[in-house]
């Protein structure tokens, strides 16, 4: 079984590869501000250059600049590298509230549900980690990686996808069977796969944005201003977002 070291370096890589143009530093939401802008160096488009700057904070400051050692607490792992995903899958999900309002587009619905599997079970694990429900009534919970044998499998609760996915919805159904439980297990995702079908699905939310030109002229009134740079406005990007 990998330690959350050598896992830690395989996401890293997962997510740099998949999100991050190698050519300049760019990551792939930025395609968005192309598309919005038409390129144009005196245009801003906020939304790609949100979608941007988060995904530049998790591969700078949690791959980068953060290795966790032996002694790393699988629960406190698990737990940034999640949170830290919902916050993409929370845009996400808001975009297309914005361009599908109460869900009257079967096809933009239809086209979510099927494309967007990981990133709702992402919610899910956020919701568990956000609003515990009877989690909080079982004594010393472990967490331990998918795949590692569990013993006294069938006198166990087994907290996995599966789970989260039944009672870690908007519901306020009880959980029951964790009230004051002394044999609870967390089974972690494998998080490489995790990661590499997290990547795949916003790459596919990038392209449903730029590729749809009826979407992206929508979502550019809302998002883009024009001329927002001075003809000899030296200040960058960069510097102007950090202002």
């Amino acid at each position: 079984m990998e330690n959350l070291v050598e896992i830690h370096k395989k996401c890293k890589i997962i997510f740099e590869k998949e999100l991050i143009q190698p050519e300049d530093g760019r990551s792939f939401a930025c395609k968005m501000w192309d598309v919005m802008t038409d390129k144009k160096d005196n245009h801003e488009n906020c939304l790609g250059e949100n979608f941007n700057q988060l995904i530049q904070t998790i591969n700078d400051d949690f791959f980068e600049n953060y290795t966790p050692s032996q002694n790393t607490k699988l629960d406190f792992y698990f737990t940034t590298y999640i949170l830290w995903l919902y916050l993409i899958v929370e845009r996400i999900d808001f975009v297309f509230d914005v361009v599908n309002k109460d869900n009257k587009s079967k096809l933009f619905a239809d086209f979510k549900e099927n494309n967007f599997k990981t990133s709702q079970l992402i919610k899910k694990w956020a919701n568990f980690i956000k609003h515990p429900k009877e989690f909080i009534f079982s004594h010393w919970p472990q967490y331990i990686m998918e795949g590692s044998e569990i013993m006294n499998e069938s006198e166990t609760v087994i907290i996995n996808a599966n789970f989260v996915k039944k009672h870690y919805t908007k519901s306020d159904s009880r959980i029951n069977e964790l009230e004051n439980c002394d044999s609870v297990i967390v089974l972690v995702p494998e998080l490489t796969n995790l990661t590499t079908e997290f990547c795949k699905e916003l790459n596919i939310f990038f392209d449903f944005i730029c590729d749809n030109k009826i979407v992206s002229d929508f979502l550019r009134k809302k998002t883009t201003i024009e001329y927002y740079y001075e003809p000899n406005d030296s200040t960058t990007i960069d510097e102007k977002s950090s202002r």
